[in-house]
């Protein structure tokens, strides 16, 4: 089995979170309460392949 990893990254490049994702996973749910307002990199891993999605952070 593959390793796959998701990752959320701010505009530093620093890596805020980091999920191991059970390979057979196809759709997930995140609760980040500890990262601020701000747009962040959700980079997708595994063994070959690579996917980046930017996703923004907003709260009251």
């Amino acid at each position: 089995m593959r390793a796959v990893c998701l990752r959320v990254v701010d505009v530093t490049g620093k890596v805020v979170f980091k999920y191991p994702l059970p390979p057979w996973s196809n759709e997930q749910s995140l609760k980040l309460p500890q990262l601020a307002n701000g747009v962040y990199n959700c980079v997708i891993t595994s063994d070959d392949k690579r996917v980046s999605k930017k996703i923004a952070v907003m709260r009251e």
